[in-house]
């Protein structure tokens, strides 16, 4: 027994314990970013195959006609989406309230599914997917599915960007 409490309060055993925790915790971190990229690129796949269904898109197919430069972009982000709203669909069906069209970054259209647990705020007003108009800047957080759409958990209308003599203007150098 004195030789099995001097193996355990050896500092070499505690060297192999504290070596062998941070792997495993350097596994746990590498499997994590593993399964947040296959989401994203699923997410993405799963955008350019339901590209026609969503938006009535090219007949080709969603790489049809683009050019090579647009085929190098990053991975679009899955769950969110800002910009002005395109259209508005109010839905009659119980469980989906309304299908919004968002244009995301890139002049990418995204399709957001809007259903009765969606929060939606307009300063700190809560409002309903009917008050929505087109052309107000939102900002959608959500999650992805597999049609390639997102299914909004909130939704948050932005102020109108200033223009004309209202917009700050940059001090000349």
């Amino acid at each position: 027994m004195p030789k099995l409490n001097e193996l355990v309060q050896s500092k070499t055993l505690m060297a192999v314990v504290f070596i062998f925790a941070v792997f495993i915790i350097l596994l746990f971190v590498f499997k994590l970013g593993i399964m947040v990229g296959e989401r994203k690129a699923e997410f993405s796949c799963a955008w350019g195959e339901n590209y026609q269904r969503n938006f009535g898109g090219p007949k080709q197919g969603f790489f049809g006609n683009l050019p090579p430069k647009a085929l190098d972009r990053q991975l679009m982000p899955t769950g969110s989406a800002a910009g002005p709203i395109i259209q508005v669909n109010i839905s009659t069906s119980s469980s989906q309230t309304a299908t919004l069209v968002v244009q995301g970054q890139d002049e990418i259209e995204r399709q957001v599914l809007v259903d009765e647990k969606t929060i939606i705020k307009r300063y700190r007003e809560d409002i309903e997917a009917s008050d929505l108009k087109t052309g107000e800047f939102v900002v959608v957080i959500g999650k992805p599915n597999d049609q390639g759409q997102i299914q909004a958990e909130l939704i948050r209308v932005m102020p109108p960007q200033p223009t004309g003599f209202n917009r700050l203007r940059q001090a000349p150098l």
